[in-house]
């Protein structure tokens, strides 16, 4: 059998990302709706949910302006169990 193209597997990934991700904003006080609103992405062996900066992108001219705030992280630790990890724009957007 043949390994599920990342296209297909992504959000089978979400999904399981959004649920240890919702338990962590509802015992800390965080929106899950606002959650559910952001953008997704893999990046390495991190899931990231992301606020989008609303910003139109032209090109490489503004580049790093449009990309979007990390808000949460799901990494695995040393042991294989997912940790959440929040960045300086948790509070800020799910809040």
């Amino acid at each position: 059998m043949s390994a599920m193209p990342y296209y297909r597997a992504k959000p089978l990934m979400r999904a399981m990302a959004e649920s240890y991700a919702e338990a962590y904003c509802k015992a800390n006080n965080l929106s899950v709706e606002k959650l559910r609103a952001q953008k997704f992405e893999i990046i390495s062996d991190k899931m990231i949910f992301a606020q989008p900066t609303g910003i139109k992108p032209d090109g490489l001219r503004n580049d790093l302006e449009t990309q979007p705030y990390p808000t949460l992280i799901l990494r695995l630790d040393s042991r294989g169990a997912i940790q959440v990890e929040t960045t300086e724009h948790t509070r800020k957007y799910l809040t």
